[in-house]
C-alpha cells in the first residue's frame, strides 16, 4: 500500500472505530485497542526513527505532583478542530492527475463529491480525468454538473466549448443526478474490464 492510500485507510478507519467506539459498553475496550494499534502503525509510517533504540533514561524515583485543578471558562473553552476530508481527497486527485494516475483521480474525486455532493471544482476536475481518459460523454456529464453548481467555474469554463457545452444551457437536475450516477456505473464496468485485462 503506498503512503497516500496508507494515509486514507487510516483515515477512514479511525473515523469509523470513533462512531462505534462509545456505542456500546460491551465493545469499547476492543474498539480502543484497535484504535492504539492503528495509531502506532501510523506514527511508524511517519516516524520511523521514534521506533529505533535510543539511550537509557535515568529514571526518577521520586516525583512529587502537586494536584491542578482545572476549570474551563468561556475564554479557555477549546472547539475542535474539523479536517474537511473531501479537500483531503480532492488535493489527492490533484496530486494523482499531476502524475496522470486517472484509476486513482478518479476514486479520490468520488470520495470527494459523496463528502460535498454540491462543490463545483470536484465535479469540473473528474470532468477533466474523464475527458484525460478520452471518456468524452462522462467528461461531458460532470462538466455540465460543475457548471450546474457554479456557472462560472474556470476549470469547467475552459473545457465547455470543446465538449460542446453551453455555459448557460438550462438543464434538468434530476437528470444530471442519473447521467453521473449512470457514469459513475459504467466508469467501474469499464475498471472492470481493465484489471481483468492486466491479470
Amino acid at each position: 500500500m503506498s503512503t497516500p492510500q496508507a494515509e486514507l485507510f487510516y483515515e477512514e478507519a479511525i473515523a469509523c472505530y470513533a462512531e462505534a467506539q462509545y456505542k456500546s459498553l460491551d465493545q469499547f475496550y476492543q474498539v480502543t485497542q484497535q484504535i492504539t494499534i492503528l495509531n502506532l502503525v501510523y506514527l511508524r509510517l511517519h516516524k520511523p526513527d521514534l521506533f529505533l533504540p535510543q539511550k537509557a533514561i535515568p529514571i526518577i524515583l521520586e516525583v512529587k505532583v502537586k494536584p491542578v485543578e482545572l476549570t474551563l471558562s468561556e475564554q479557555t473553552d477549546v472547539k475542535p478542530i474539523l479536517t474537511n476530508y473531501a479537500q483531503r481527497h480532492y488535493e489527492r486527485a490533484i496530486e494523482y492527475v499531476r502524475l496522470a494516475k486517472w484509476p486513482l483521480a478518479v476514486q479520490e474525486l468520488r470520495d470527494a463529491i459523496k463528502l460535498e455532493p454540491n462543490n463545483s471544482d470536484y465535479y469540473a476536475l473528474l470532468g477533466l480525468v474523464h475527458l484525460k481518459q478520452k471518456f468524452i460523454g462522462m467528461a461531458r456529464v460532470y462538466m455540465r454538473q460543475a457548471l450546474k453548481l457554479n456557472p462560472e467555474d474556470l476549470l469547467a469554463l475552459k473545457y465547455a466549448p470543446g465538449l460542446k457545452i453551453q455555459p448557460c444551457e438550462n438543464t434538468n437536475p434530476n437528470s444530471i443526478a442519473k447521467a453521473v450516477s449512470i457514469a459513475a456505473l459504467l466508469s467501474r464496468f469499464t475498471q472492470g474490464k481493465v484489471s481483468q485485462v492486466k491479470c
